[in-house]
């Protein structure tokens, strides 16, 4: 499943579940192996196999933090991971039949089942994202603003009876503040997950995933805002 933009013109998200976008790779987790949204295997630490259950299947996003994706990309790409800070946050369940809500509390319950396995003491960088429920757009937008304001990447709502299907639906949004800054694809950069090399018309360069683009394409970047070394902070391509 995938998040479409929010509007409020369009859309009427009160009673709805609303958590933090989580700024990583989004990855589910089959019972036996972490796979990327393409089906390709990651690669994660022996802590997370070993408390990972062989019963369940999880999604959610590899992730180092907030302001960190460049580094889960690094860890993608590199011939030795380094795992140290990666961890696992877990979000929805592959389901098809089980309305959102009670996936998100089938989550909190699996988590809580790793969490006392684990020895006393032990932290396991296995855990769920909080959700909270949508009083008003108000109530919405304020959300909003206290995980812009430590750094996050916006915030996702959904309905509570959705149900777990592929591609974009009306049932799941994204809140994020847009910007954009017209470029030209430069290069591409390979991997579990791909990037393009874009070169900004300001000078700057970045690299945003996604699918491979011809080189000389011009586009169109949307970032949350642009920073004062001329890059995107968290751009996309339009």
């Amino acid at each position: 499943m995938l998040a479409k933009k929010f509007d409020n013109a369009k859309h009427k998200i009160v009673g709805w579940l609303a958590s933090e976008k989580i700024d990583g790779i989004r990855a589910t987790w089959d019972g036996r192996r972490m796979v990327s949204r393409s089906g390709k295997e990651i690669r994660i630490p022996k802590i997370m196999k070993t408390y990972l259950p062989g019963e369940s299947k999880l999604d959610g996003e590899l992730h180092y933090g907030r302001g960190n994706f460049p580094k889960t990309i690094q860890l993608i790409h590199a011939d030795e991971p380094n795992f140290s800070g990666l961890r696992y946050a877990v979000f929805d369940a592959p389901m098809p039949d089980v309305p959102f809500g009670l996936r998100v509390k089938y989550v909190d319950e699996v988590c809580r089942r790793i969490r006392k396995r684990a020895p006393r003491g032990r932290r396991i960088p296995i855990h769920p994202v909080k959700h909270i429920a949508v009083k008003s757009l108000a109530h919405a937008r304020s959300m909003l603003k206290e995980v812009l304001d430590v750094g996050g990447e916006g915030v996702i709502v959904r309905h509570p009876q959705s149900l777990y299907r592929h591609g974009r639906s009306n049932l799941y949004l994204k809140l994020k503040p847009v910007v954009e800054i017209k470029g030209v694809v430069v290069g591409f950069e390979p991997g579990v997950v791909g990037s393009n090399e874009i070169r900004l018309e300001n000078g700057a360069f970045t690299f945003i995933k996604g699918k491979r683009l011809p080189v000389g394409k011009a586009v169109v970047v949307e970032a949350q805002q642009i920073l004062a070394s001329g890059a995107p902070r968290f751009g996309r391509i339009k």
